[in-house]
């Protein structure tokens, strides 16, 4: 029984940091093409650069959080995820940048899927420890 128990907890660390590995890696896709993005806007349309700063602030305000290792974090994370895929949908009316649009709009899907799926688990790690103490 008890190694069943250890291989079920090796198996849930190697898919935890699975999931943090592509969570980190699509929070880092969603901010460079969040930064490509506003750059784009402001070459091709005169777009000034503040609504870039603006939407950079959370993906960059996030970070604390998630190196806390916290399921609230990433529950925030998801938001934000989801924030990303909903600008990359309002870029598909620009024709210019109907590419840019879509890496974001799947940037921003992936990170919010792979960041529920931590906090759940982290939520249930938490569970389970909590009804270990009792």
């Amino acid at each position: 029984m008890d190694i069943q128990l250890m291989s079920a907890r090796a198996a849930k660390a190697v898919i935890r940091t699975g999931l943090l590995r592509v969570a980190w890696l699509s929070w880092g896709a969603l901010t460079l093409l969040v930064l490509l993005g506003g750059l784009l806007l402001h070459e091709y349309y005169q777009a000034p650069l503040l609504p870039m700063m603006v939407r950079l602030l959370p993906l960059l305000l996030i970070v604390p959080a998630l190196l806390a290792s916290r399921p609230k974090g990433y529950f925030w994370l998801a938001f934000i995820g989801l924030l990303g895929a909903g600008q990359g949908a309002a870029l598909l009316r620009l024709p210019v940048l109907w590419w840019l649009a879509g890496m974001e709009i799947l940037a921003g899907l992936i990170l919010a899927v792979t960041a529920l799926c931590i906090a759940r688990q982290l939520r249930r790690q938490g569970l389970d420890s909590v009804s270990r103490e009792r």
